[in-house]
């Protein structure tokens, strides 16, 4: 009998020295929040004081996501106990994301604080609130006399804060091709007669805005004096006039309040250091996380944080599942070869109707968290509804998983991860796995899938990229091989070519131009021969080579294929001209084997509501139409 892959706590309690317990709540109605608790090493030592997280919203959530997970991991490494959570309608948790209001917000985050004191015996709670999360902080803080507060980067009111968001929406519609450029006060409008805005796939709603109406941070500070550090993010190494301001308003009521500038260069809504990887996560959050264990009484002991193979990432699971109608789910640790990875797992209530398990695999740039803006989990839970069990996953060093990765590439798939998380299914009862994939997520479905380590019934490949020569990458990297540094800096100024920056995967192919003309001017400088273009088809050559071989093992073993793609996915293109090409024979020979299917929009990113409900509900109606039948395990 096979074992499940769940990590031994006492295990990681002494490899790693610390332990993150996972657990959904079972005792708050409506919602069921997951929570994440960070013990102390010592366990045995009394402790007075303990830190809540109050996380930011929306994109911002994503972006900070990881920091706050080092950060936990640092306060529990010096014996400050730390609870962060996932409000609810947001990340994990169950929940209506249009039904959340700052008043959902602070019951959450009280009753975090309640359950913190509760399993750790603290007497003292300190509030770490991000971005909107500060007024969140306070508002709880208000509550519990002598609760301290720590404030990053942030928001005096919602106004501000819908002042950035309307921003996003905005340069979003001038990259659609809408120039009408509605000012604040018609989005204000437009928000109120809608109930709700989709910026960049998130809801931002009339509710949230209300709710926050009249409570800016200095209206739901507390009154009694508390001690408070505002930690400033940002380009400047000086506390900016406005913190200093805000600093000189609350001495003058009565708080000790520190203020400290730390050199961030997170995008909250237009990019993020997070693009890099996890290492860069680590570099980019580490002064914030050090100046913040400093101020709770512990200096220097974040030195060495940035390398974090195998940390907290425990499991030691109090794995209280969250019970939502019909569903279960719970979350857990599986183990690989390159250390502990998070994932949830979905089940329905009743035994599986299905021997088929499902592996959600994201895509490789969400920032720090792959499931902020919920695509995942809402796919999961519709999935969990057809009767299979589904395991949704954070990659390594993202999210809650354990590890480092320098940055994602399209030829070197993670495998392994998405093995493990198909013999978690495995060995819980199913008999073959559907592996479902976004973007670098579907390159490493589809390499787990034709690698012949477990048996598989289907691949869902959700705006798979493949370069071609055609493609916007190979075309910008030519025209500015061929321009001068004098041409190429007059093009850019540009005002078609600066919007290009606000969009992700234009400024992606910018970099490689940039990248290109850099090595063409410091081959001419040694007098070398300029190998930009050799290079540049030698990479996309082993990219598609690799495409085209696993495909080509997956379809033989008649294993079910579905490729879905936006209408205005920079990957349609690619995938058109090799469906003529070099896919054209394994495409003719599995026949109806494989379905390729297009959606209206921008399917790459998921960069609206609109475009996550097209392929939630293609992958969900093409897995209800699979066989349900054991899959012929490849050989690899």
């Amino acid at each position: 009998m096979s074992t499940r892959r769940f990590l031994d706590p006492q295990r990681i309690i002494d490899e790693l020295g610390a332990t993150l317990h996972v657990a959904y709540g079972d005792d708050l109605a409506p919602s069921r929040l997951l929570l994440l608790h960070e013990p102390p090493r010592d366990r045995d030592t009394v402790r007075t004081h303990g830190v809540v997280v109050c996380s930011p919203l929306h994109m911002e959530a994503n972006r900070t996501y990881r920091r706050e997970h080092l950060l936990g991991w640092a306060l529990a490494r010096v014996g400050i106990p730390v609870q962060r959570f996932h409000y609810g309608g947001f990340g994990h948790s169950d929940g209506d994301p249009l039904a959340v209001g700052l008043d959902t917000l602070v019951d959450d985050t009280r009753w975090a604080a309640d359950r913190l004191r509760s399993t750790t015996g603290v007497t003292h709670v300190t509030f770490l609130g991000i971005r909107l999360g500060a007024i969140v902080a306070a508002k709880a803080a208000r509550d519990l006399p002598g609760s301290g507060l720590v404030l990053w980067e942030p928001v005096l009111d919602i106004d501000r804060y819908l002042h950035e968001v309307f921003r996003a929406f905005r340069l979003r519609g001038m990259r659609q091709g809408d120039v009408s450029g509605a000012n604040a006060a018609e989005l204000n409008d437009r928000l109120e007669s809608a109930s709700s805005i989709d910026v960049l796939g998130y809801d931002v709603t009339q509710r949230l805005r209300l709710s926050f109406a009249g409570s800016g941070l200095d209206d739901v500070l507390p009154d009694d004096p508390r001690r408070i550090l505002v930690v400033q993010l940002g380009s400047k190494q000086t506390v900016r006039r406005e913190t200093a301001a805000l600093v000189e308003r609350w001495h003058t009521r009565g708080h000790d309040v520190t203020a400290t500038a730390v050199v961030d260069q997170t995008g909250w809504w237009f990019g993020s250091s997070a693009r890099g990887g996890s290492v860069a996560v680590a570099l980019s959050g580490v002064e914030a996380i050090s100046v913040t264990v400093d101020h709770l009484g512990s200096p220097g002991v974040v030195a060495g944080l940035p390398r974090l193979s195998g940390h907290t990432q425990g499991g030691a699971m109090t794995a209280s599942a969250c019970a939502i109608p019909k569903l279960i789910e719970r979350p857990l640790y599986l183990e690989t070869p390159a250390g502990p990875i998070f994932a949830v797992e979905s089940s329905p209530h009743d035994p599986p109707s299905s021997s088929t398990g499902v592996v959600l695999l994201p895509g490789g740039w969400y920032g720090s968290s792959t499931n902020c803006n919920r695509i995942f989990v809402r796919l999961g839970r519709r999935i969990a509804a057809q009767g299979h069990r589904v395991v949704r996953i954070d990659w390594r060093g993202m999210g809650e998983s354990a590890g480092e990765l320098e940055t994602f590439r399209l030829d070197e798939p993670l495998v392994e991860e998405a093995v493990a998380a198909a013999r978690h299914l495995l060995d819980s009862g199913a008999d073959g796995v559907v592996f479902v994939g976004f973007c670098f997520g579907a390159h490493t479905g589809l390499a787990a899938a034709a690698a012949g380590q477990v048996p598989v019934h289907g691949v869902g490949l959700v705006s798979l990229s493949l370069p071609h020569e055609g493609g916007a990458s190979s075309k910008v990297v030519a025209a500015v091989d061929a321009l001068s540094t004098r041409q190429l800096i007059a093009m850019n100024v540009r005002p078609s070519v600066l919007k290009g920056w606000f969009h992700p995967a234009t400024r992606a192919v910018y970099r490689k131009g940039a990248r290109a003309k850099v090595r063409r001017v410091t081959a001419r400088m040694r007098r070398e021969p300029p190998a930009v273009r050799v290079e540049l088809r030698s990479a996309r050559e082993r990219r598609l080579d690799r495409v085209v071989s696993d495909l080509s093992t997956v379809l033989d073993a008649g294993t079910r294929v579905l490729v879905v793609l936006g209408e205005d996915d920079i990957q349609r293109e690619a995938f058109e001209a090799h469906r003529d090409g070099v896919l054209a024979a394994c495409l003719a020979r599995a026949g109806e084997m494989v379905q390729v299917r297009e959606k209206p929009g921008d399917l790459h990113g998921f960069a609206s509501l609109e475009s996550q409900d097209h392929a939630i509900e293609t992958v969900v109606g093409w897995i209800a139409e699979l066989p349900n039948t054991a899959p012929a395990r490849i050989n690899s």
